[in-house]
């Protein structure tokens, strides 16, 4: 535990050497799927074939989440969650030519949106200005690009921004599965030619739900 804390350590403050702090060793050369693999042929070698899918499912969905958490800190005691986080994160600093492909090969597409940005308490939302108003839950991907004033304009009736970044497929995202997709985003700015929401009609003081 005492070396995976540091190898954790060594990932967010001196990332050129991630990859010497990933459990496999490997990811110089081979793909999610072939890490999940690997995984399971080592640590799940005598179990049932059903326990070994089971397992290799579980190490690419944590893959995933430490992928696009690549500076966060993953709690618990679950050695396949922990093991996998901790190489999405490495693979994120180690091959950054290959973050979009592993994006698409999770279901991702590259898009630039317009829409309006609303953020609140375990709120992200973006109100994508397509006509469609699908919300989806809006969040920096790594080292996204983040126009800074955006944090001294935030608005409960959302701000207009333009975003670059993956979507997701539909389904249920973000806090409570409240929002039909995800945006993982790489840059986020200011869009001026955004029309400003409209003033909320509810009295001062009421929550704003969205």
């Amino acid at each position: 535990m005492q070396l995976r804390s540091a190898c954790f350590q060594v990932i967010k403050a001196t990332l050129p050497i991630a990859l010497a702090c990933s459990v496999t060793g490997e990811l110089s050369s081979t793909t999610p799927q072939q890490l999940a693999d690997r995984y399971v042929d080592r640590v799940y070698a005598q179990s049932t074939p059903v326990a070994r899918e089971r397992a290799r499912r579980s190490y690419l969905i944590w893959f995933f989440e430490g992928f696009v958490s690549p500076g966060d800190f993953m709690p618990g005691d679950h050695d396949l969650e922990r093991d996998a986080f901790q190489d999405g994160q490495a693979f994120w600093w180690t091959r950054p030519s290959l973050r979009p492909w592993v994006m698409q090969n999770y279901g991702y597409v590259e898009v630039r949106l317009a829409g309006l940005w609303t953020v609140g308490y375990e709120a992200s939302s973006l109100e994508v200005g397509d006509g469609s108003r699908r919300r989806c839950w809006l969040w920096g991907l790594g080292d996204a690009q983040i126009d800074p004033s955006l944090a001294m304009s935030r608005s409960p009736w959302g701000v207009p921004v333009a975003v670059a970044g993956y979507l997701s497929p539909p389904g249920r995202y973000g806090h409570l599965g409240s929002y039909d997709c995800q945006v993982y985003a790489t840059k986020i700015a200011r869009d001026g030619n955004q029309p400003l929401a409209a003033p909320d009609p509810r009295p001062p003081g009421m929550p704003v739900w969205r």
